[in-house]
């Protein structure tokens, strides 16, 4: 298990140059905005317009703060999302237009590259001890307050993050709930360039209690595993903790 805090995170531009981004994890380590396999971000926006493209992406997007967001496809179809939606899952590289319901939201951003990841995300409500298994993938937990991992004891914070390896993790809320997001990230192809082991998964938690506040520094070797893989990860798998943009 690793333990990655959210002041470690960093802050990075949107692709579309219209905000910023804190990128969560991200695989392969070296990958950067275009050539990524999966990665996971957090974002604040705050005003309306068009989300970034990304050929060749699927995307799941949830609220994790804030009253909500309709998208709006060329087609004419229409989704609102909120803090208590399902994830909402689209390709990225479809053109989609935003707009708020009443002010900025944060919210999460799970990708993954059609060809090389599927990604499934599980917004689950948690009021007691829950098992958290390390399957062929990352598990990414996000609460609207502090959670405690119970093997090993360890006290997260919102946005706090913990990669699983090969094990499974008891977790429960530090008060009476806490909502989390499970992100699994599975392999679809082989892909040579990253040798043995890299391809494989790892389970993520972030808990959210969500402030609009300075999640600005890099993790200097954080490794980000999102898409499903393996369900038995190596622990030194090619991921990179760090911020990207959401949108």
């Amino acid at each position: 298990m690793q333990i990655v805090r959210k002041s470690d995170f960093c802050s990075m531009p949107w692709k579309n140059g219209g905000g910023e981004t804190l990128e969560v994890a991200v695989h392969p380590s070296e990958a950067s905005v275009n050539d990524f396999d999966w990665r996971v971000s957090i974002a604040k926006v705050a005003s309306d317009g068009p989300f970034s493209i990304f050929p060749e992406i699927e995307r799941t997007l949830s609220v994790l703060d804030g009253d909500g967001i309709e998208f709006a496809s060329k087609t004419g179809s229409t989704r609102t999302l909120q803090r208590g939606s399902e994830p909402f899952s689209f390709p990225a590289d479809q053109p989609i237009d935003a707009r708020l319901l009443n002010g900025p939201i944060t919210d999460l951003n799970v990708m993954s590259r059609r060809g090389r990841f599927t990604h499934r995300v599980q917004r689950r409500v948690i009021d007691n001890t829950v098992s958290i298994p390390a399957c062929v993938g990352a598990t990414l937990i996000i609460g609207n307050s502090s959670w405690v991992v119970l093997q090993p004891k360890a006290e997260m914070q919102p946005f706090d993050l913990v990669i699983l390896t090969g094990s499974e993790i008891k977790v429960r809320p530090h008060n009476r709930f806490a909502v989390i997001f499970v992100v699994d990230f599975i392999p679809v192809t082989n892909d040579s360039r990253r040798g043995p082991g890299r391809g494989d998964g790892a389970t993520i938690v972030v808990p959210t209690g969500i402030t609009h506040g300075a999640l600005t520094k890099r993790a200097p070797q954080s490794r980000s595993m999102m898409k499903q893989a393996s369900p038995h990860a190596p622990s030194g798998n090619g991921l990179k903790i760090t911020q990207h943009d959401n949108t």
